[in-house]
């Protein structure tokens, strides 16, 4: 497998709520804990794509990771957080580290993909997610 120069990394970092130990069922939309990354697994585990590899370290001077990654086919998949109640990536001084972090990311050949919660509990994520996959499959990309 392709990792251009990162390394999979299975530990979630200290910002990230952990999912389910080793539970594959779906999330509940209920739970006021809802971990997103755990419903997109669900999303993109229903519709057959390949699993992504969760905490890709894709730059190692600066530790940046991407929520989920498939490495070999540099693509990547971001998870938005706070986006109506004026979260850490909304801000100015997020904002702008995420646009550095993502610029650098493009600049390394990745494409990156961004959603916000709302659009994975709309599951209009996956679909996204499902043509970037194909289209680099198929060598369109």
């Amino acid at each position: 497998m392709f990792y251009n120069g990162g390394m999979p990394l299975r530990s979630a970092s200290s910002h990230r709520r952990p999912g389910p130990a080793k539970s594959r069922a779906k999330p509940s939309a209920s739970s006021p804990a809802l971990d997103y990354t755990e419903t997109l697994l669900y999303q993109l585990q229903l519709s057959g794509l390949p699993q992504p590899v969760r905490e890709f370290l894709f730059h190692h001077k600066r530790r940046w990771r991407f929520d989920l990654a498939w490495p070999d086919l540099l693509i990547a998949v971001e998870i938005e957080g706070g986006v109506w109640v004026g979260g850490r990536h909304v801000r100015g001084e997020g904002f702008e580290a995420d646009c550095e972090k993502y610029n650098e990311a493009q600049l390394a050949g990745w494409m990156v993909l961004r959603f916000t919660p709302g659009m994975i509990k709309q599951d209009k994520a996956g679909s996204v997610i499902e043509k970037a996959i194909r289209r680099a499959i198929d060598g369109e990309i």
